[in-house]
């Protein structure tokens, strides 16, 4: 196992003191590529964020994130310089808008070879070059040498992604890397992926066909919630959750089946209980309690209707309370 995810949560000490992430747990073992996927506001994005320790000071984290037996969480910043960018790379959202305007981008692909494995400039841009040709961003010599605003976002995109490998990274960590990319830009960021023979990925998407392309695993996040983990098959040919099964129903190409409580604004959630109940065909009193992660059909899913009885949680023929 790579990286092990334990309860993890977040939340900001600031006004309210907003609840961003809430006990998620999920793995992701050597090369294996896993997806979180939910509506914006999930808190997919705080997560990973989380991981890396990239969050503001106000960001109070509980919970364990063991990279190869480590915790990240708690972590001393000199512990994750030298994780961060090595071991684990990160690529932002915003169809690569993460480069620096002012730099090259051949140099910024090779600043992590250049920062980390303390190899010259020239010999270090020679090698992004040919980490570009492997992306096929074509006419690499030629476009290392020119700046980010002459790039599409797919070749945006695929140069970060090379950026995050070029210093030998063993996980990825990606947040919306298809974000603004019109279908055919898509392809080539799914191509991108698929050539992370050695990686292992964690990947925050809301774009269920890009997960379902990439991903060997897929977690639903609802509110701040995990409501759904499985593997990527089961998950997308039997979803269990409600929410999941609304989300995969409202796809295009599933004919937009919205089911009324789906259309409502996802800030409409309960505050107490399961966070889905005022969006849910199914909701009953039970709901005004919050549900356990369960085990069933192999899938871990946060919803009563997977009980043995309603009003308990223990094993059954349906399944188990984890």
């Amino acid at each position: 196992m790579l990286l092990d995810v334990k309860n993890v949560s977040v939340r900001f000490a600031s006004g309210h003191g907003v609840q961003a992430v809430e006990n998620v747990s999920l793995t992701v073992n050597k090369k294996e590529k896993v997806c979180i996927v939910g509506e914006t506001g999930s808190g997919k994005s705080i997560l990973l964020l989380a991981i890396l320790h990239l969050l503001p000071e106000n960001a109070i984290v509980t919970g364990e994130a063991f990279f190869e037996g480590e915790d990240m969480i708690r972590m001393k910043r000199r512990q994750l310089d030298k994780i961060r960018g090595a071991r684990i790379s990160y690529v932002p959202q915003g169809s690569g808008n993460g480069l620096n305007p002012l730099l090259t981008v051949g140099f910024q692909v090779a600043e992590p070879m250049i920062e980390h494995q303390k190899i010259g400039k020239k010999e270090a841009i020679a090698e992004a070059v040919k980490l570009m040709k492997r992306f096929h961003i074509g006419d690499e010599e030629e476009v290392a040498a020119q700046y980010p605003f002459t790039y599409s976002g797919g070749m945006k995109q695929r140069a970060m992604i090379a950026m995050g490998i070029i210093a030998g990274a063993d996980m990825i960590l990606a947040d919306e890397p298809t974000k603004g990319l019109d279908e055919e830009r898509i392809e080539m960021v799914v191509d991108a992926f698929h050539s992370l023979k050695d990686q292992a990925v964690l990947c925050v998407t809301h774009d269920l066909n890009f997960a379902r392309e990439i991903s060997d695993s897929i977690s639903v996040m609802y509110a701040s919630n995990q409501v759904e983990y499985a593997s990527a098959k089961e998950l997308l040919e039997h979803p269990l959750h409600p929410y999941t099964q609304d989300m995969i129903a409202a796809m295009p190409e599933n004919g937009l089946h919205f089911s009324e409580g789906f259309a409502m604004a996802h800030e409409d959630y309960a505050e107490g209980g399961c966070k889905y109940a005022p969006r849910c065909r199914f909701c009953k009193e039970k709901c005004k309690e919050t549900p356990p992660m369960l085990e069933v059909e192999g899938h871990q899913v946060r919803c009563w209707l997977y009980t043995g009885k309603e009003g308990e949680c223990h094993a059954s023929d349906n399944g188990k309370a984890l």
